[in-house]
């Protein structure tokens, strides 16, 4: 209901709660009933209330009066002009749909001549800082909020760097029907990560000048995927050096710099992206193919199933089908109690 409804059934009922109070004093002091026809009373009035009772009314929309307006002579008027008024919804040119495909493909850099330093990539901020000052005396360096550092160690300048996890998601190429299997890693910046941006803009600029690359993320399947990706991403090599830790002491990370692995452990890297793979296409085509049958029963719910969880999902409830399925029954534990024996 509208602001001008509104405002007209207050006036009606504001109009009409006059007369029946002047009525109802008037008739109280009568004793004759046939005095109450001598009191003029407007039958169109009595007519106009019934149908406005016979309306649907919310009391609600009265709040919506903050000032008096003008009521229009029809309110088939005033939803034309409300109408007219409303701004049309902006759809995206070619040209815009273009420049926004654009961005999802990154280019690696383009590194310049021989390079200056040796850049050493770490998972997160914390491994940069505690590899940097183990190294050597090392200079904090800053790039749009993000800490970088700089060391030197037997005569070799070292840039030591952070990401912030996974600078890379996996995304579908195209639109199309399920089930989905063109997929691509991306940029995370792109998607819901945004923060990731200023981590991946640090990286790359150093890049451009380092002569050659340390992977230095944690040593499992996950942090090897995230050096691979901005080895292969973000520098445009197909491999690189590796330091392998397990604890940020000073004594472990100099014996893991001064024993460097020849490359990426490929072992582990495969192992990650094709867990990685594994997951998009079984939990997101399976998850959309989930709501898509709920929404097409008439209702809608965000549902989720994937590799690990629909199993464990099925284990927990064949065990909880068990338990309710069991019958008790009656049985009985003999005890012989003997003595004098030796």
């Amino acid at each position: 209901m509208s602001v001008h409804v509104s405002i007209k059934l207050f006036l009606l009922f504001n109009e009409l709660f006059i007369k029946w109070f002047r009525l109802g004093i008037f008739a109280s002091k009568m004793r004759k009933p046939k005095q109450i026809a001598d009191l003029q009373i407007n039958p169109s009035d009595v007519k106009r209330f019934v149908e406005v009772l016979a309306k649907p009314f919310n009391p609600k929309n009265l709040e919506k009066i903050e000032s008096p307006v003008n009521v229009p002579e029809s309110f088939e008027q005033a939803e034309t002009k409300e109408k007219k008024t409303r701004k049309p919804r902006q759809r995206k040119t070619k040209e815009q749909k273009t420049e926004s495909e654009k961005m999802q493909v990154e280019k690696p850099i383009q590194r310049k001549g021989k390079g200056e330093y040796i850049l050493i990539v770490t998972e997160k901020p914390q491994a940069a800082a505690k590899i940097a000052d183990a190294l050597g005396k090392a200079k904090k360096l800053g790039d749009k909020g993000v800490s970088y550092y700089s060391v030197e160690r037997d005569g070799e300048k070292i840039m030591v760097a952070a990401a912030a996890g996974h600078l890379f998601t996996l995304t579908q190429k195209t639109r199309g029907q399920l089930p989905v299997f063109d997929i691509e890693w991306t940029p995370s910046y792109q998607k819901k990560a945004s923060f990731t941006k200023k981590f991946y803009d640090t990286l790359k600029k150093l890049g451009r000048n380092a002569k050659s690359f340390i992977v230095a993320t944690d040593y499992d399947i996950e942090g090897e995927v995230i050096g691979w990706n901005i080895i292969r991403f973000i520098f445009g090599e197909k491999d690189a050096k590796r330091m392998k830790y397990s604890t940020l002491t000073g004594q472990e990370l100099n014996y893991a710099y001064s024993n460097l692995m020849p490359t990426i452990d490929w072992g582990q890297a495969i192992a990650g992206e094709t867990r990685h793979y594994l997951d998009w296409m079984y939990g997101i085509n399976l998850s959309r193919a989930l709501m898509e049958a709920i929404k097409k029963a008439g209702s809608f719910k965000i549902m989720s199933i994937g590799r690990v969880q629909g199993p464990a999902l099925r284990l927990i409830v064949d065990k909880e089908l068990e338990i309710k399925a069991f019958k008790s029954s009656l049985f009985w534990q003999v005890f012989i109690i003997l003595q004098g024996i030796k």
